[in-house]
């Protein structure tokens, strides 16, 4: 017998349907207007402490937690709870808070995070041992006692040869004093499950979106009122069809959402005539829902990771819809552990790792008032500044132009050879005012006289490393390393910054690393592939597309080694004749905007006519694919 999946089969809950109405999140049009000021805070994670002292700093409430903010908005983007210690006292103070508030003329707004979803579906695995304590009484002795007897009889049945100590210690390991407390309160009916029940998953204040964790291509384009329904009965028929498929003996307490589905689906396979057939059917139904999908409200880190060549035309969609300009999230803790904002302040990330503990990041309060961004730390209020949408412009501290200048006048300290059997390419380490950094010295210039007769099929050169830059750079990819011409020592080549600290596809592949959300890699690796057929690159190895470890969470994609680039085929490459290439309005609107005279003066001699006329066939080709696609 597997000890961790003992089947209870307990009445517990009243298991009847409650209405929707009363499931239904309180608000009647989920979008708000209002001239006072908005206060936003990210994934508080049970830190109650860090939490109450950072709103008592910014004057929102007193030193005895009563509310004294008067009409001001306080809006938390989900994530109240799990991982730290007190996400119940986090719990009761937001409860309280509510009505303070009101009092007042202000209010206190909650948008559901993935973390409530879990606790209400009961998918526990963040929930602190420690946490089910605040739970003890809650949970009568009578209630544990008639769920360690049915543990107990189940095992026997099972002819276990675990004694009935070492029983009674796993049942109070599985289920900690506390666990069926916990299971009565976020239950449909308990305190916590139906005030989390009434919460919205996505509101609307003045022209701004609140919700937890992103706006995929998935989401619906209806009213917030059907969206937030929607969702709120989604969660609630799952609730229910749980705790009635727990108490048939067909699920256990400790299935996780994906293996619930696949013993359901079994049953389903095998039920005949079995009374409970539409039930189960319902279950699957429900588990498949948009809403509690990877790509809902709830979860998608796209707004937040992905690049954005894409990921804008997904949020500008939604945006209009809605009428909003903006949308605040958190869910995915910022690289900064401060405020972060994407796309022009389109998106404004406000996960900064409240919970110091886990995330080692900074508490911190967003302020809207009117068009003013403010940003609170615990001490002072300062403006906040919105991004410039140039994304990835930046690295370790400096732009790509400030990048090129520290390449171009940065004394060169050291050389050397890079790997065995590499006899061209060289490691420099530079220094500039005490700035020390590495980047790749590349002299290779083979362009045999037949060249243009075999579509330049042997050529290798560093100019076509610097033209590579230039062209990703102009094309707002900014996937290449920045790049400059510079002479070391009499010879003229291409310096490439060094990357610090990566790794590359092949070991990412070998060691079973992969991101949070398809869209990291899949977006980058179409982008790559369109920019491979452009420049007609044949040299793309798993070897040379590298991943910062510093930038594990956004996965930042760099490609190098592009001096075997820019033949004058007019197909593309053959292993990239059937890739399939996203689309994307901007990077098309950039490809008809390239000509032969822009591209001769961006790359300033460093191709010939025939590989920019090439090149520039080879554009065609890619907007003749989106076209028929």
């Amino acid at each position: 017998m597997n000890i961790n999946h003992v089947v209870i089969s307990v009445v517990l809950l009243l298991c009847t349907f409650i209405p929707l109405q009363e499931a239904s999140a309180s608000y009647e049009s989920f979008e708000l207007s209002t001239t006072a000021k908005i206060i936003v805070v990210g994934d508080i994670h049970g830190d109650y402490g860090e939490f109450e002292k950072l709103i008592r700093a910014a004057g929102i409430i007193d030193d005895q937690q009563n509310w004294q903010a008067g009409d001001t908005q306080l809006v938390s983007v989900g994530d109240l709870l799990d991982r730290g210690p007190d996400s119940r006292k986090v719990m009761d103070l937001f409860m309280r808070l509510e009505k303070q508030a009101a009092d007042a003329g202000g209010a206190v707004h909650l948008v559901l995070g993935n973390h409530e979803l879990m606790n209400l579906i009961r998918e526990l695995d963040y929930v602190p041992t420690d946490e089910y304590k605040h739970y003890l009484n809650d949970e009568s002795a009578a209630i544990r006692e008639n769920y360690l007897q049915q543990y107990l009889s189940h095992a026997n049945e099972s002819n276990t040869e675990i004694s009935q100590n070492s029983l009674l210690s796993t049942f109070n390991t599985e289920y900690p004093p506390g666990y069926f407390g916990h299971m009565q309160l976020f239950s449909t009916k308990g305190k916590y499950g139906r005030w989390l029940l009434s919460k919205p998953s996505i509101l609307k204040i003045n022209e701004v979106l609140f919700l937890h964790g992103g706006l995929s291509a998935k989401f619906p384009l209806t009213s917030l009122a059907q969206v937030n329904n929607e969702s709120t009965k989604v969660i609630h028929d799952y609730m229910e069809a749980f705790e009635q498929l727990k108490l048939q003996g067909a699920l256990s307490h400790h299935d996780d959402f994906f293996s619930r589905q696949e013993k359901i689906a079994r049953r389903l396979q095998s039920a005949g005539a079995d009374k409970h057939k539409s039930l189960y059917q319902s279950f699957l139904n429900l588990s498949q829902s948009f809403y509690l999908d990877g790509e809902s409200q709830f979860w998608y880190r796209g707004s937040a990771l992905c690049h954005p060549i894409f990921e804008e035309e997904i949020l500008d969609r939604v945006l209009q819809h809605y009428k909003a300009n903006q949308l605040v999230i958190g869910h995915t803790t910022t690289g900064s552990r401060v405020f972060e904002s994407r796309m022009k302040g389109k998106v404004i990330n406000t996960d900064t790792g409240l919970y110091r503990k886990y995330y080692q990041g900074n508490p911190m309060l967003l302020a809207i008032n009117k068009d003013q961004l403010e940003q609170f730390d615990g001490n002072d209020w300062r403006p906040f500044e919105v991004d410039d949408g140039q994304y990835r412009e930046m690295y370790q501290g400096h732009s790509y132009p400030e990048w090129e200048q520290l390449l171009t006048q940065a004394s060169i300290t050291k050389l050397e050879l890079i790997g065995a059997g590499v006899t061209k390419s060289k490691k420099a380490y530079l220094e500039h005012n005490g700035l020390r950094f590495k980047a790749i010295f590349k002299t290779e210039n083979i362009i045999p006289r037949t060249a243009s007769n075999e579509k330049y099929r042997n050529t290798d050169s560093y100019k076509y490393e610097i033209a590579a830059y230039k062209i990703a750079r102009h094309l707002g990819l900014n996937m290449i390393p920045p790049t400059v011409l510079r002479t070391i020592k009499s010879k003229q080549g291409s310096l490439q910054l060094w990357i610090d600290d990566t790794f590359n596809e092949k070991n990412r592949i070998e060691n079973e690393r992969y991101p949070s959300e398809h869209c990291v890699l899949s977006y980058q690796a179409s982008l790559m592939n369109m920019f491979d057929i452009l420049i007609f690159n044949e040299d793309r190895t798993q070897s040379n597309i590298l991943y910062s470890e510093a930038d594990w969470m956004m996965w930042m994609m760099w490609m190098i080694d592009h001096s075997r680039s820019f033949r004058t085929g007019k197909q593309a490459p053959k292993y990239l004749k059937a890739a399939r290439l996203r689309h994307s309005l901007k990077i098309e609107q950039q490809l008809k905007n390239l000509d032969y005279r822009s591209l001769d003066k961006l790359t300033d001699g460093l191709l010939k006519r025939k590989q920019l006329k090439a090149l520039l066939k080879r554009r065609d080709l890619l907007l003749k694919r989106w076209q028929n696609e």
